[in-house]
């Protein structure tokens, strides 16, 4: 019987030092508290507005899962049911990288597909505190 490999080259996942697997699909979203600030001392009585602190938000990723990289997924479902903050990164490129901490908030049970398919795995890590986004390029 012949393996068929799938990969998507591009982005890749790692979490606390493990090869997650290649990024089929990415979704996150940052938001920044505004603050209205009401004044009586203004002639038209406007709302001035100030940037608050900055939620760094969720990120859900569906992964090509890669099995090789020992405990990965037993890391992961240990973290999410301890509901444990670790570091992940994601790179881009050779030279686009983003990293954070964060807690896995959500988790798919490994996808094992048939021998043609590709294995899956797609979970969501509330970020906690600030991504650090390196950009060479």
């Amino acid at each position: 019987m012949a393996t068929v490999a799938t990969k998507a080259y591009g982005a890749a996942l790692t979490y606390n030092s493990s090869l997650v697997g290649e990024v089929v699909s990415l979704s996150l979203t940052r938001n920044k508290a505004i603050i209205p600030i009401h004044s009586t001392d203004t002639t038209n009585n406007t709302i001035e507005k100030f940037a608050g602190s900055t939620d760094e938000g969720e990120m859900t990723v569906t992964c090509y899962y890669d099995g090789t990289s020992g405990g990965v997924y037993n890391d992961l479902n240990t973290d999410f049911l301890a509901g444990t903050s670790n570091a992940f990164s994601l790179a881009i490129s050779d030279t686009t990288t983003f990293a954070a901490s964060g807690i896995v908030s959500a988790l798919s049970s490994a996808e094992f597909g048939g021998p043609d398919d590709p294995n899956m795995v797609t979970l969501t890590i509330a970020i906690s505190g600030q991504i650090t986004y390196t950009d060479l390029a």
